[in-house]
């Protein structure tokens, strides 16, 4: 519970405004009476003009000399709580404020009314525009729902969560609210799902059959909803620590036996947070900051060449000339901003680094820089490190350490490419971290040092040369090695479908007879309803045939190196425009980038789309009140993924024009920006290579077993926007992509 809880509030902490008691000389500016609430309960606070311009969007516009309120100098809340404002101007002057200087007289059994007050403060912030405010209430309430879990006489009731809910959700939109609502939701989720936790006198945190069916009975459909998709994906939200969680060595047992081969499950979290192309607090897009974007993410497929291996096209790393890197410099930037990342502990004692994920490349490396940037594992505290003279780069040794391995709750000793910049040289300036490379073929390795999945195979870690990804939001996810992650979501959905079936067998009166192995079933009238089981053996049996049944398999085609494979068709409402596309996956793209002619043809399906004019050419509009459905087809069964359309947990924030737009096309405007986005790196590179040097040079390039551009021409980038509701899987032995909705 308390990790959620932590999530929370880390999230409202990297967007909370600095105190605004600071702002300095408010008081040079005149008192402004402000009238709140209406009949007995009426106050009037007073509080400097220039601390309510500085820190609500709402009052700087009413107090201009344009409304009514700007030339009265005063203004009318009749409709808001006064122990509410109270809070808000205690924070404005106080950088913060305490329920029980705000509410003195709730005492006792009114306790849980300075819970409820927290929901309409946050009501208020919103009302006003007050950002700061806003983050700094859902930090306050993270830290007293977090204080208060282990005592189940100060924690909040069901009825008062309820009514903090539909605060919440009455006074916000998901846009607007996500964070509060994205607490509430957890919190109660904490305490409805099978917990083993207790207070401190010895009693059980989870609430009781009766406030669950207060909470079934409630009509706040929304949160009700938001609730039951934290209670099925909370486990996988802490999937690298649910093993550990589980009480005793059978449960543990359990979830292992999920699948007869061990699987790695690693939280991955989005370096900066989750991506939005919109101006601060607005909705409507920066599109000089998007073709930025598409820009650097277009980059990062500039970097390798095709070649010709024996009777194979596969692609290297460049090592010079347009767009590549020098001798001395590995593909991939260390902590770059908007890049996927997991955490691992590396040697004795532990040092906890963060390896960027990286599905063009195979290299799998450690950097430490003399900078203070990012996480740096030093060899020189390591008692558990072998050290090697072999260099498998020119700035790189191999050393073997020892790596901890979460979820399996065991190390193993692996190699690495430890690399330190050459002296001298402005990449020392750089950030310590690691690249993970999870790229389709070996080729696009520039070290010896062997990827970390084959070292996991050949330590037979790990059986199966897999790994998938799954994002649960724009911010948070999971990367599974050696299997997938679906059996775990699989078994927790069903492990809240059998206790609310337990729920719903009490109140019809039925007994529950727990059996031996297996789970409670009810009886009715004396009798049993028997449910037979297969063995363990048969059970293994199956899943040995079956881990890839319900996941839609492509197989990888194009020059070896990166997960390219064909996409059968694109949908727009329910019609075909596009058929066998070909696709390179890539989850740290935020985009879904389409070469000219495919979004050209898939545009000219969207009624009222038309495309920018330069410099944004790039980029498309539609109607805003007429969104698309997207689909796109994959596998041998041709199925079907609905695109951006966000899935089970998802959090992704609405926009004017549905999930697959990026934000208004400015302030007010009825059309929307696409997040399907045009890209010319192709033909760019192609154009690049004929400039940069004379006919005989490029035949040159070609008789030495090259190939001209980086075969991105007729080829789309599933970016982070397809993975809204959708996981993959990727099988590095049989070289396939599987898909499946979520």
């Amino acid at each position: 519970m308390e990790l959620v809880i932590e999530s929370c509030r880390n999230q409202a902490m990297e967007f909370l405004d600095p105190s605004p008691h600071l702002i300095p000389k408010y008081q040079e500016s005149l008192p402004i009476p402000l009238t709140i609430g209406d009949g007995e309960e009426q106050r009037i606070f007073y509080v400097h003009e220039a601390l309510l311009r500085a820190t609500s969007e709402y009052f700087t516009t009413a107090l201009s000399s344009n409304f009514p309120e700007g030339q009265q100098k005063t203004c009318s809340f009749p409709e808001d709580d006064p122990y509410a404002f109270r809070a808000y101007v205690e924070y404005l002057y106080r950088g913060e404020y305490h329920v029980r200087t705000v509410w003195p007289s709730a005492e006792g059994g009114e306790q849980q009314s300075w819970f409820l007050l927290h929901a309409q403060c946050f009501a208020l912030g919103n009302k006003l525009i007050a950002l700061g405010f806003k983050k700094y209430i859902v930090c306050r309430l993270a830290f007293v729902l977090e204080n208060t879990a282990l005592k189940s006489a100060l924690s909040p009731t069901m009825e008062t969560i309820l009514l903090m809910a539909k605060t919440v959700y009455d006074s916000t939109v998901p846009k607007d609210g996500w964070d509060m609502r994205d607490l509430l939701a957890a919190y109660c989720a904490s305490r409805l799902s099978p917990s083993k936790d207790h207070d401190d006198k010895g009693r059980s945190t989870h609430w009781e059959p009766t406030d669950i069916r207060s909470l079934a009975e409630s009509q706040l459909e929304e949160f009700v909803g938001d609730v039951m998709i934290k209670m099925h994906l909370l486990p996988l939200l802490l999937v690298a620590c649910y093993v550990t969680s589980l009480a005793n060595a059978t449960e543990q047992s359990v979830l292992r036996s999920l699948d007869n081969a061990p699987v790695i499950h690693f939280a991955i979290t989005r370096r900066d947070g989750a991506f939005t192309g919109t101006v601060a607090g607005e909705d409507w897009v920066d599109l000089d900051y998007l073709v930025k974007q598409v820009e650097i993410a277009e980059c990062r497929f500039n970097l390798t060449k095709r070649v010709v291996r024996g009777n194979k096209l596969v692609r290297k790393a460049k090592t010079d000339g347009a767009g590549g890197k020098d001798r001395t410099g590995l593909m991939g930037e260390i902590a770059s901003k908007g890049t996927w990342y997991a955490k691992i502990n590396i040697g004795k004692p532990p040092q906890e680094i963060e390896m960027d994920l990286n599905m063009l490349s195979s290299d799998f490396y450690v950097v430490k820089t003399s900078s203070q940037n990012g996480n740096s594992y030093d060899d020189f505290f390591s008692s558990s490190i072998t050290k090697s003279p072999e260099r498998p780069f020119p700035t790189c040794t191999l050393p073997n350490d020892e790596f901890y391995l979460p979820t399996l709750n065991t190390s193993v000793l692996l190699s690495f490419a430890y690399c330190r910049p050459q002296k001298f040289t402005r990449k020392t300036l750089g950030a310590s971290g690691s690249i993970l490379g999870l790229a389709a073929s070996k080729h696009l390795a520039q070290t010896r040092s062997g990827s970390l999945i084959a070292q996991l195979v050949q330590n037979k870690v790990i059986e199966r040369p897999v790994f998938s990804l799954m994002l649960i939001n724009g911010r948070q996810g999971v990367l599974s090695i050696g299997g997938t992650g679906a059996p775990a979501v699989d078994l927790v959905v069903k492990q809240t479908k059998d206790q609310l079936d337990r729920i719903g067998a009490l109140e019809r009166g039925e007994t529950l007879l727990p059996l031996v192995g297996e789970n409670p079933v009810a009886v009715r009238g004396g009798t049993p309803l028997t449910k037979r089981g297969r063995s363990h053996t048969e059970i293994i049996e199956t899943r040995e045939a079956s881990w890839k049944d319900g996941w839609e398999w492509s197989t990888v085609q194009g020059a070896e190196g990166w997960w390219q494979i064909l996409m059968q068709g694109v949908w727009v409402d329910d019609s075909k425009v596009l058929q066998n596309q070909a696709v390179v996956v890539d989850i740290n793209c935020p985009f879904i980038l389409a070469p000219p002619l495919a979004a050209k043809a898939f545009y000219a399906s969207i009624s009222g789309s038309r495309p920018l004019p330069a410099p944004y050419s790039n980029f498309y509009v539609f109607p805003c009140l007429n969104p698309p459905i997207i689909q796109f087809e994959f596998g041998t069964n041709l199925a079907k993924f609905l695109a951006m359309h966000g899935g089970r947990g998802a959090d992704w924030l609405g926009m004017p024009g549905g999930r697959f737009s990026l934000g208004r096309l400015n302030n007010g405007s009825g059309y929307c920006v696409g997040s399907v986005v045009e890209t010319r790196m192709g033909i760019r590179e192609e154009r690049d290579e004929m400039m940069g040097g004379t006919r005989n040079e490029l035949r040159t390039s070609v008789q030495r077993g090259g190939m001209g551009g980086n075969g991105m021409r007729d080829v789309w980038v599933m970016g982070e926007g397809f993975f809204r509701g959708v996981g993959a899987a990727f099988d590095l032995h049989e070289q396939k992509v599987g898909f499946r909705a979520y």
